[in-house]
């Protein structure tokens, strides 16, 4: 065969690179359209992105042929077969997640049809023509997608309003917060957990029955900050969200925001701090993210275990994916020092707060501010314990099922993932306490309406929804916390009135005197109660239930919590099967030299130099075990130092058997500590603990020793000597 010019070759390339790879991802933004709109991304940026997505790679493959040509034409000839046959791979790969085969059969079945493309490129003019027309593909779905992207529409002017008084207000949304986390089983606040928010309501008005209206975030806050319920098909932007609290106050006050997810904010009055970033970084983060979207598109959930999870917040994780977290230790550093560290850490999260936490500050006389923070937390993924440490992030929980978005039938699974958010919410509770201080510091806490609020909860049921909104989960969908505390007021009441988040903005401009000047949904919390169903949209229909039956379904889930977890942050590792074993002495640490080791610890080596002042402690302990020694829903004891931390339980992942549990950050000292995993055998009257393996302490040439512990008595058993 004679192959064809070099336009040629490029434009059968593009066509079979479109199928494979900028077609999909064309359908995956277009099907996403506030991805673009959560990065601020600008005309410019999505040009460029299309133009470098559609016809970089094939163009950089034709140039290097004509390159390579210059001293082979053969290889030029190959490099293109070569070309053709990965195009091609990339194409097949698509069909073949939806028969999600094993790990090797994921890879091994695409090459065939590959290589029969490869075959068909090379002998049949047919195949090139067809590839040749197909070129117009890939540029319908480039102008296409530049035509329809929703890009931000950055300025407008506020409405011009009379402000009767120029208090300061303070409005910060937190994100999937279930108001349940904050409760006894009584379903008052518990304050031993959280004496952060104790503080803030003892001060303030709790509303325990407030609920939201979308369970997207990309909706729900749009609708905090306007007072309106959403429209369909809305996006987190000031085009289609005009009239908002930014709008009715950015002539009157000035305004320091920091909108995460959202572009509501007029940029005459909010100057965007992304501006800052370079093009060159922009399109790299726009490609890394779209890329990880990408694969998650196309890979088999079997070969999607190592990826960074995807949901609303796609378009930031690839920002944080890798956070340097020994900065900082809320609760143990005063305001000034923990906003000194933020600015040295890497975490683009924690920094926004510590800068919107910069920003407060008392306005002068006759000045109204408004300061806006919505921080992405206790949103996962899980990574905090309660005192600002920081542990290795849990990027998918176990029991979460990624294509059908449900959480899987373990009940013990899906209550680690409870534990990992409740303990993360103990680190919220801590920058309560550091946005409290700071109010009080800089003489606002007296003077400023101040809102604590969250977009929407999360629900922890085995074979539900943890996010999508339901009949059977709507009230942990729909409850969120909601504290105002009034101008001046030093006494903390409890209203039980059925509150909803579309009541902020309506508040906002009662306590400050303003008449809203266009039409909102929700009412004022210091007029009348109003009789009101709990409405919870989606993207999938709104469920209604009853303001009763929505507290009932949130009481409910509070004594569930309560009942499995107990009082106080200790309490919450006391989870796992057997709990009389934690605590007991398992003997000498370690495995000797030649004992068998059926476990695989990850990242065993953070064990091995523990700094108990750091910010990072090695609390997951996670591993897989021989299936023949432990097959899932075996029980399990894991030993920090010769005593029982936790117990777990194994689970089925990938074929194998896997077991997951956090450790108490103060069963480790500095310095090398030893993990050792045992499996726990019930006879009777007794609890058996047979090490099964771990980190690795003995030395070459000495006995082996496997432990067995009989009521809290280590005994040695002869074993295999190494040599």
């Amino acid at each position: 065969m004679t192959f064809p010019r070099y336009g040629w070759r490029f434009a059968h390339l593009a066509a079979l690179w479109g199928y494979g790879v900028s077609q999909p991802v064309f359908s995956m933004l277009g099907g996403n359209p506030e991805f673009l709109v959560v990065r601020g991304s600008t005309q410019a940026d999505v040009v460029v992105f299309a133009l470098l997505l559609a016809f970089a790679p094939p163009l950089i493959v034709v140039t290097v042929e004509a390159g390579l040509a210059l001293v082979s034409r053969s290889l030029a000839g190959a490099l293109q077969l070569v070309a053709v046959w990965s195009f091609s791979f990339l194409a097949v790969l698509q069909l073949m997640r939806h028969l999600d085969p094993a790990r090797t059969e994921a890879l091994l079945l695409p090459m065939v049809p590959a290589a029969l493309a490869g075959v068909a490129y090379l002998r049949f003019s047919a195949f090139r023509t067809f590839l040749s027309l197909s070129l117009a593909l890939p540029v319908i779905a480039l102008v296409a997608f530049v035509a329809s992207a929703p890009l931000v529409v950055d300025d407008a002017e506020a409405a011009d309003v009379s402000v009767a008084t120029r208090t300061p207000v303070v409005l910060v949304v937190f994100d999937e917060f279930p108001v349940s986390s904050l409760m006894r089983a009584d379903g008052s606040l518990d304050t031993v957990r959280y004496p952060n928010f104790a503080q803030l309501a003892g001060d303030a008005t709790w509303y325990p029955r407030a609920t939201t209206v979308h369970d997207s975030t990309t909706i729900a806050v749009p609708a905090i900050l306007t007072g309106q319920r959403p429209e369909p098909g809305s996006l987190p932007t000031l085009a289609d969200h005009p009239d908002n609290v930014f709008t009715l106050l950015g002539q009157r006050y000035t305004i320091h925001a920091s909108e995460q997810l959202t572009r509501l904010c007029p940029i005459r009055y909010c100057p965007r701090t992304r501006a800052a970033v370079p093009f060159v970084d922009r399109q790299r983060g726009l490609f890394y993210d779209v890329g990880v979207g990408y694969l998650h598109r196309v890979l088999p959930t079997s070969l999607r275990g190592g990826l960074p999870p995807i949901g609303e917040r796609w378009g930031g994780f690839g920002d944080s994916s890798h956070v340097d977290t020994r900065e900082l230790v809320l609760g143990a550093l005063d305001t000034n020092a923990w906003m000194s560290a933020e600015r040295r850490a890497s975490d683009q999260q924690r920094a926004q707060f510590a800068q919107f936490l910069q920003s407060l500050r008392r306005p002068a006389a006759g000045e109204g501010a408004l300061f806006v923070e919505h921080a992405l937390l206790p949103h996962g993924p899980a990574r905090f314990l309660p005192s600002g440490r920081e542990y290795r992030t849990v990027q998918r929980p176990a029991g979460l099922d990624e294509d059908s978005h449900r959480w899987g039938p373990s009940r013990f699974l899906v209550d680690q993932a409870l534990q990992r958010d409740i303990l993360q919410v103990g680190y919220v509770d801590s920058i309560v306490g550091v946005l409290l201080r700071r109010l009080k510091a800089v003489g606002l806490y007296d003077r400023a309406l101040v809102v604590v609020t969250a977009d929407h909860g999360i629900s922890f049921e085995p074979g539900g929804f943890p996010r999508i909104v339901s009949k059977d989960n709507v009230a942990d969908i729909a409850g969120v916390p909601l504290f105002v505390k009034s101008p001046g007021q030093r006494s903390g009441t409890i209203d039980r009135r059925a509150a909803e988040t579309i009541d902020v903005v309506p508040t906002i401009a009662d306590v400050i005197g303003v008449r809203i000047p266009w039409h909102v949904d929700g009412r004022s919390l210091r007029a009348a109660p109003v009789v009101r169903t709990v409405t919870v949209d989606s993207g999938y229909g709104p469920v209604s239930t009853s303001p009763a039956a929505a507290a009932s379904g949130v009481l409910a889930t509070a004594r569930r919590n309560a009942s499995l977890f107990g009082e106080g942050h200790d309490s919450l590792y006391r989870i796992g099967p057997h709990q009389e074993l934690l605590g007991r002495v398992v003997g000498a640490p370690g495995g000797a030299a030649g004992e068998r080791d059926d476990v695989r610890l990850e990242h065993a080596s953070q064990f091995g130099d523990v700094r108990t002042k750091s910010l990072f402690v090695p609390a997951l302990v996670e591993g897989e075990i021989a299936d023949d020694t432990a097959p899932p829903g075996r029980s399990l004891a894991i030993a920090v130092n010769g005593r029982v931390a936790v117990t777990t339980e194994t689970f089925a992942d990938g074929g194998r058997s896997h077991f997951i549990s956090l450790v108490p950050e103060g069963a480790f000292r500095d310095g090398a500590n030893s993990v050792d995993v045992h499996a726990v055998r019930d006879v009777p009257g007794d609890l058996r603990l047979t090490r099964l393996g771990g980190t690795p302490t003995g030395r070459p040439g000495l006995r082996a020793v496997r432990h067995e512990v009989h009521s809290g008595r280590a005994t040695e058993k002869e074993g295999v000597t190494a040599r």
